[in-house]
């Protein structure tokens, strides 16, 4: 599913974590992901709690954006 779906993620060349915000309530933390063909995608982590106190990704969205790595 990761392969298919989220390429970018599977193997990245470069990766910078974001400032991490809030969204209804969701915490967010945002990923700067470079690829292997230098194309700039952001993967968006919906994170979650859990009883235990752990953080555990609840979900991932990715955005594109029309920057090239340098």
């Amino acid at each position: 599913m990761v392969r298919a779906g989220y390429a970018p993620v599977y193997r990245p060349a470069t990766v910078q974590f974001l400032e991490h915000f809030v969204l209804s309530g969701q915490p967010v933390q945002p990923l700067e992901i470079v690829t292997p063909d230098d194309s700039v995608v952001v993967a968006f982590y919906i994170m979650e709690r859990q009883p235990d106190g752990d953080w555990k990704i609840a979900g991932c969205a990715l955005g594109t954006t029309s920057a090239i790595s340098a």
